[in-house]
């Protein structure tokens, strides 16, 4: 599910000078010095390009909930991601 979301935005967002990504990149939220591997990234920040393995400064966070781990994403990390000033 993560990957054919993560394909149609990249389709969607050609030419547009954004980047997606799909469970393989972290995002650093630097303001709690935290890491997170969601399941599909978007950035449109050219400060993201310089970073190899990370994004810090998503605009589109998507999270794949299931049984096993929608209690943390829904809670911890929706927190942790609202201090992302980016999205």
């Amino acid at each position: 599910m993560a990957v054919n979301f993560a394909t149609a935005l990249r389709t969607h967002l050609r030419g547009k000078g954004c980047l997606t990504f799909a469970s393989d990149t972290k995002v650093h939220i630097e303001a709690i010095n935290t890491y997170y591997y969601p399941d599909v990234i978007v950035t449109c920040d050219e400060r993201d390009r310089a970073f190899n393995n990370f994004v810090c400064y998503p605009c589109l966070i998507v999270e794949v909930l299931s049984d096993t781990t929608k209690a943390f994403d829904r809670v911890d990390k929706f927190a942790d991601y609202r201090q992302l000033e980016s999205l």
